[in-house]
């Protein structure tokens, strides 16, 4: 059981460095091309808004439903990037935790600046401080 956290640990920092990649790549560096993450959610949101307005005949009403698409789009980006972090630091905090139920709630609790789950142990209360600054960093 100790290799399989070991193994998910590691994948957690992949998936970590993945999203703070496409957070940057969005948020930060000027006129960047949209990430695979960026891209996803792009194609699943434009999908669901052209299956919305598929039988619209008006052009007022189908003007109406396409107007909200850019704010479901950041939206949605926002919550993709507090998942994929949250789903990161759970599997980093896993092998301090000995339960990944708890690693979840931790990660929860120090991404949203919540504070009520203590840390697992010193290499636990790393990851809820950097899980901590990226959660608020992302929100903000």
């Amino acid at each position: 059981m100790t290799a399989l956290r070991a193994t998910a640990a590691a994948f957690g920092v992949v998936v970590v460095v993945f999203t703070s990649v496409s957070v940057l790549r969005t948020l930060v560096i000027p006129r960047a091309s949209l990430g695979p993450i960026g891209r996803l959610v792009d194609g699943l949101v434009d999908g669901a808004f052209r299956l919305a307005t598929r039988r619209v005949s008006s052009y007022e009403e189908r003007d109406t439903i396409l107007a909200a698409e850019a704010a479901v789009y950041l939206v949605t980006l926002l919550a993709v990037w507090l998942g994929g972090y949250l789903i990161g630091f759970a599997l980093m905090l896993w092998p301090a935790t000995h339960h990944i139920g708890y690693a979840f709630r931790e990660a929860g609790s120090s991404m949203f600046t919540l504070g009520f789950v203590a840390p697992g142990g010193r290499s636990a209360t790393a990851i809820d401080v950097i899980a901590a600054a990226f959660g608020l960093f992302v929100i903000a």
